[in-house]
């Protein structure tokens, strides 16, 4: 059977796909594959639920009027009406984005946005029921079954085969190359705006 080379190309990818979804495996092997593709839909499905239930869950009220400068007026009526709508005094402001987004871009207070930020960027990584941090251990521990599996080294060598970097030592000599010649630049930025910020009364940036 004689093949041009687009033939091939396509040919090549149709097993590739055939064969990174387990079609080489024994019938154990694939009853295995699905067992594991079973338990990361069921880990995914988990960690985004806590995720949207710690949303959900956080409000921070504010009572003094003088901790709403620099918001815009849309910001603080809506933040007026889920105050009103929970039957708190204040105003409410949450972990949706709508409310989010604009009081750490434009709230004057430091402070509030340090304690926002904190909320947002530790949502399901609290010691209580809704922690994600087992589920991404099981999720990565099930990547790495899956992929040596299927014969890969990790799971990083498994995604990466199909990319342009094709394997986990093209991006590592990448990120090393590029670490020397990005970290002058990202110093300069950073120096200018400390500087930036001391005129405006900070003396220390956050991290």
């Amino acid at each position: 059977l004689f093949l041009n080379e687009e033939q091939k190309m396509l040919l090549e990818k149709q097993y590739k796909r055939f064969s990174r979804n387990g079609a080489n495996l024994s019938d154990t092997g694939q009853e295995t594959l699905r067992e594991i593709d079973s338990q990361l839909s069921q880990l995914k499905l988990k960690f985004g639920e806590n995720i949207l239930a710690e949303t959900n869950d956080y409000r921070m009220q504010i009572t003094d009027k003088e901790k709403l400068s620099g918001l815009p007026e849309g910001s603080i009526e809506t933040a007026a009406q889920t105050a009103k709508e929970e039957n708190l005094d204040g105003w409410v402001f949450t972990l949706d984005y709508p409310s989010y987004v604009p009081f750490m871009t434009f709230s004057d207070d430091r402070k509030l946005r340090k304690k926002m930020s904190f909320a947002f960027g530790t949502r399901a990584f609290k010691k209580n029921k809704f922690n994600n941090e087992q589920i991404i251990l099981d999720l990565v521990n099930n990547r790495y079954k899956r992929a040596v599996l299927l014969g890969y080294k990790s799971h990083a060598h498994f995604v990466l085969e199909e990319r342009m970097a094709e394997k986990p030592e093209t991006v590592n000599a990448f990120l090393e190359d590029l670490l020397p010649k990005a970290k002058p630049a990202a110093e300069k930025e950073i120096n200018q705006l400390a500087a930036l910020a001391k005129k405006d009364g900070i003396e220390q940036l956050e991290k």
